[in-house]
């Protein structure tokens, strides 16, 4: 494409390499850098510069997710960061970091979602990866001239293994429940029973948050917060989304039985979190029941959550109040979730429309 400008400074017996390049403005600026051993290095210094700063569609995959990267670095939570890295590192570079975008077709992006189907990976995890793969050639689009995403017109992929996630009903909650012998474990499990919080929520709980609203004549939680663990960091930071934001009323014993928890925990402070355990305490705690009692219907610890929500439709919970209570930020998310759970209500809906029920 372009001249090198790479020079050899005499004084110094080394090479310099002066351009000028367009920035992300538009503005004209010049670049030079010094202190080269080789004439090649000097090179490669201009050449990667230029291609990370180029609009021009053909500069490689790599360049373009570490573009994307820095483009996203100061937009999204950590623990967003740490997966996308981890993504691009794992997932997207083995498989197209010497392309140029210009050349990725749709049917390079159709390959590489049958090499992780034969990787056994979940059709949804590729569904993730794949919408994220999208996000960084849409990034392109907009902002290095690339003419279309080739994730755009894929085959969408079937989803040959979403079972629907599994539920446990009041009872056979309280027969797990029962059998814990972990006042600390049973606490824990019976809030997420209860409230359909998700587990980060739980674990980032203090006493401050739990109060007693009088408008409503009943004792709240108010969420506003999330633990999680980003590689070894463990953290404490806002939640997943605006709508997780959100005080939800809880049953009068649920309240008793947290602060009945909390009185016995030595010096533990308001603002303390009330069960400082790590993000596989729960999982573990559920596996070792299983392995117990092989009686007990084996679910997941966010199956909880399905659980609760499963409760709120059988008690006639209308879908915006669920999706508000879930913090879900769409209550399209919800529908798409729980839809099925609503049951035969096409003939319930006609039945209604009959005459017989109107008042004329």
């Amino acid at each position: 494409g372009y001249i090198m400008s790479v020079y050899k400074d005499t004084k110094r017996n080394t090479w310099y390499c002066q351009f000028y390049y367009t920035d992300w403005k538009g503005d004209r600026k010049q670049k030079r850098k010094r202190g080269f051993l080789k004439k090649k290095d000097a090179q490669e210094f201009e050449r990667k510069f230029l291609e990370h700063f180029s609009t021009a569609p053909d500069i490689t995959f790599k360049s373009l997710a570490d573009k994307y990267y820095e483009y996203v670095k100061h937009r999204r939570k950590e623990s967003t960061l740490y997966n996308l890295r981890g993504h691009i590192d794992k997932h997207y570079l083995p498989f197209f970091e010497k392309l140029k975008i210009v050349e990725i077709t749709s049917e390079h992006i159709a390959k590489w979602q049958n090499s992780l189907i034969l990787s056994n990976y979940k059709r949804s995890y590729i569904k993730t990866l794949t919408s994220q793969l999208s996000s960084i050639f849409e990034y392109a689009v907009r902002h290095c001239g690339l003419k279309e995403n080739p994730c755009r017109n894929l085959d969408p992929l079937k989803d040959k293994d979403s079972k629907k996630f599994q539920i446990w009903t009041e009872e056979e909650f309280h027969e797990f429940y029962n059998l814990l012998s972990n006042t600390r474990q049973k606490i824990m499990f019976e809030t997420l029973f209860y409230t359909g919080m998700r587990k980060g929520e739980l674990m980032a709980l203090t006493e401050e948050d739990l109060y007693y609203d009088q408008q409503n004549a009943c004792y709240m939680i108010s969420i506003t917060k999330t633990y999680s663990t980003v590689g070894n960091k463990k953290m404490i930071t806002t939640p997943k989304t605006k709508k997780a934001v959100r005080d939800i009323s809880i049953p009068d014993f649920l309240y008793f039985d947290l602060m009945a928890y909390i009185k016995r925990v030595p010096g533990m402070k308001p603002t303390d979190r009330i069960f400082p355990v790590n993000s596989t305490y729960l999982n573990d705690a559920m596996i070792s029941m299983y392995k117990k009692h092989p009686e007990i219907r084996q679910i997941k610890v966010h199956d909880l959550r399905h659980s609760h929500a499963s409760m709120l439709i059988h008690m006639k919970v209308d879908i915006a109040t669920l999706s508000y209570r879930l913090g879900h930020e769409n209550i399209s998310t919800t529908l798409d979730t729980y839809s099925h759970m609503y049951g035969n209500s096409q003939k319930d809906v006609a039945d209604q429309l009959e005459p017989k029920n109107f008042k004329f």
